[in-house]
């Protein structure tokens, strides 16, 4: 209460504000905490400033994104942005944070205006995929990846995301060649061998799907999708007794898996 009482008698000091940031955090409000804290910057400034000086407060604002700050990192794009609208790297960091925190639709939004703002980053095409297929738009999401691909083929996630645009939409063989092509870029990558060996389940190859699926799991234990789809490749070759404990993981992790088998 004293610190917003000062606020309040001298918004123009920078320590205020640093002090109520702190007992905003002590309250868990990080996101005020947050407002407060990309305020103290502003007036910490030399001369001090109305807004961020974007070139002076990215560098700050990553720093907090890296470090796992969430609600400061976003809170400081968000000041970034006031102050320039159309900086592509707060848009596209904070439409990063937005995914991380499962609000697809504002990680779309934030990610489609830089691209508009500057459309020739490979990876603000691969994140945007990302964020549309988490949203179920698949044919965006694969026209996205392809979009990014087109700018840098050697993008792995770029392949992944697009193979999983095409198994949303049933296209299994099509995306059985962007899972390939994400493992040639990443050899080892996990998420897209246990997508590989879910698409080769989904075609009832299970005697092809079980070695990536077994090298996805081993890779990134607990994935229920590459649990389940082993123990449903294990049961189409007659192999119940070394289904049934990846089945009852895989509904354990994810209950809504249950019908599945």
């Amino acid at each position: 209460l004293a610190w917003w009482r000062l606020v309040q008698l001298d918004p123009a000091t920078a320590d205020a504000f640093d002090g109520l940031a702190a007992i905003r955090d002590s309250q868990g409000r990080t996101a005020a905490a947050a407002r407060a804290r990309a305020r103290a910057l502003i007036l910490r400034a030399d001369p001090p400033r109305s807004r961020v000086e974007p070139a002076e407060a990215l560098p700050h604002a990553v720093a907090l994104h890296e470090a796992g700050r969430l609600a400061e990192a976003d809170a400081l794009y968000a000041a970034i942005l006031d102050a320039d609208p159309r900086n592509t790297d707060a848009l596209h960091l904070r439409g990063l944070i937005a995914c991380a925190t499962g609000r697809f639709e504002d990680a779309a939004g934030l990610i489609g205006r830089a691209i508009q703002c500057g459309g020739r980053v490979a990876d603000h095409h691969a994140n945007h995929a990302f964020a549309l297929h988490a949203l179920g738009r698949w044919a965006e999401a694969e026209a996205a990846a392809r979009r990014a691909l087109r700018l840098n083929p050697s993008l792995p996630e770029a392949a992944n995301t697009l193979g999983n645009a095409l198994s949303s939409q049933g296209r299994w063989e099509e995306a059985l060649r962007a899972y390939r092509e994400a493992l040639r870029r990443r050899p080892g990558y996990a998420e897209a061998e246990g997508n590989l060996g879910i698409a080769l389940q989904a075609l009832g190859r299970a005697a092809e799907a079980e070695p990536h699926l077994r090298r996805a799991l081993d890779a990134s234990p607990g994935m229920a999708e590459a649990e389940l789809a082993l123990g449903n490749a294990l049961l189409a070759q007659q192999r119940a007794e070394e289904a049934g404990p990846l089945l009852r993981a895989a509904v354990r992790r994810r209950p809504a898996h249950a019908p599945s088998w």
